[in-house]
């Protein structure tokens, strides 16, 4: 009898929690970060490439349209933006606003700590590798780890400088160092065998970027960590400056035909490609060379709408007809690699194009969080301060249970999620008796009573039997 007895309740016994400190056993999150290609194509204006418009001069004659193949196939596999409109068009304005997020961005405003996408990226371990021919600043140079740029920003006289702040940590950079360094002595030879001042010249220029971007990314795929790669071409806007609507016109075709290898790479290995510039490009006529900022340029539309196509491997293609600015491109990539940071200052807003929202909890102590969904734990994080939730459903109530080291509970919040956020949640300890503990032991504590008294009831019953 005595044994029988000690059986029932080494069986019961065996299904109570010893202490909530135990908690729930998680396997380790990963946090994964897509690699990015963002083309910033100089003095391309929407208004020549989007089927929705029609460009005219300033004298309000119609001007004609290049002929597109690639890009428009490209555009229908992605997210394309009807309406997007540049804020500011002086200096380098256009890249400094589209680094940012701030409409009246300037160089000191880039060289400011935590102002840029470059920086929030490297905060999240990227690497800033950068192909330029035009917009690069020195505070622009200054953000990248490798960057490859034309000194002269000029046709006539290319001249290729390779900058790396530092290149030898990763293996793969490092064989993209040396393959830029390369290019930097072969790839201005191209533009030198065309005649100065022909349209083939301008079109090798903008070869250039094309050849060194593809190799980069081909050196990169041998390596886990994520980059941002920033190109920029110019010969389209120095052809609307100096060859009039014709070469402006024909430089845009050949740009169409040495896209689509740099989609395929990006298609191929699940890196986002956004495709933007910093301003358009007017005309007075059909005759006479393009212009942008002065009076009479500056406020045509032709100038002002910009395109934004965005080829992104977790995004479904879509039109987005609904009126945005260019200061709101730098937090919409930010949003579409899944951080929800933006740089300091920016004024730009998030366009939320995915399905899901990421969030980020900032606890002033040491925590950990779960996150549940109707009950069940669908997520949970490792010991510390920062705490980053990936892939949750928009407008679904979560409820995130914070615990301390020891496992006792400190707070429990309901939220639910409209886009990407940042949270500060306070994790000060109560010094009320009940917060010492959390709820899985007082439910640990009531189950081993409520069986204990059973256990009594049952033992006193069979004595009696």
């Amino acid at each position: 009898m005595k044994l029988y007895l000690f059986l029932i309740i080494l069986l019961i016994s065996s299904h109570i929690p010893l202490s909530a400190a135990d908690g729930v056993v998680e396997e380790e999150k990963s946090t994964d970060f897509n690699s990015i290609v963002i083309l910033i194509v100089d003095g391309l204006g929407a208004s020549y490439i989007y089927p929705e418009y029609q460009p005219k001069a300033l004298d309000r004659n119609i001007l004609q349209k290049p002929q597109l193949k690639n890009f428009t196939a490209i555009s229908s596999k992605s997210i394309r933006f009807l309406d997007i409109s540049t804020t500011s068009l002086s200096g380098n304005s256009g890249h400094n606003v589209l680094i940012t997020g701030t409409c009246k961005a300037d160089e000191k405003m880039v060289e400011y700590p935590g102002t840029t996408i470059y920086d929030v990226l490297h905060d999240y371990g990227y690497v800033a590798i950068a192909i330029m021919e035009k917009g690069d600043s020195a505070e622009i140079i200054a953000e990248q780890d490798l960057i490859l740029h034309d000194t002269t920003n000029s046709i006539n006289d290319v001249n290729l400088s390779l900058k790396a702040r530092q290149c030898s940590e990763d293996e793969a950079l490092y064989e993209v160092w040396k393959s830029l360094g390369k290019h930097a002595n072969d790839l201005p030879k191209l533009v030198e065998n065309e005649r100065e001042g022909s349209i083939e010249r301008y079109n090798a220029y903008n070869e250039i970027v094309f050849k060194a971007a593809e190799d980069t990314i081909l050196e990169m795929k041998k390596s886990d960590v994520p980059y941002i790669l920033t190109l920029n071409i110019g010969a389209i806007d120095s052809a609307g400056h100096y060859r009039g609507i014709g070469g402006y016109l024909q430089t845009i075709e050949y740009f169409d035909m040495m896209i689509l290898p740099l989609y395929q790479l990006c298609r191929d290995n699940g890196i986002t490609l956004v495709i933007t510039s910093d301003h358009g490009m007017a005309f007075p006529d059909s005759e006479n060379r393009g212009g942008v900022l002065s009076g009479k340029y500056s406020e045509a539309s032709e100038v002002k709408r910009i395109p934004l196509i965005i080829y992104s491997p977790t995004s479904e293609p879509e039109i987005i007809d609904f009126p945005a600015d260019q200061q709101d491109i730098a937090p919409t990539i930010l949003s579409l690699l899944d951080i929800p940071d933006n740089p300091h200052f920016c004024e730009g807003k998030r366009i939320h194009i995915k399905d899901y929202a990421t969030l980020k909890i900032i606890t002033e102590n040491r925590c950990n969080i779960c996150v549940l969904r109707e009950g069940k734990i669908v997520d949970s994080s490792e010991p510390g301060v920062i705490h980053y939730f990936q892939k949750l459903d928009i407008d679904t109530d979560y409820t995130f249970v914070v615990f301390d080291e020891e496992g006792k509970l400190i707070d429990e919040k309901i939220y639910s999620l409209s886009g990407d956020r940042i949270i500060h949640l306070s994790t000060e300890k109560s010094h009320s008796p009940i917060s010492d503990k959390g709820w899985f032991d007082y439910f640990g504590y009531a189950l081993i009573a409520i069986i204990n008294l059973t256990g009594i009831t049952l033992i006193f019953w069979l004595l009696k039997q």
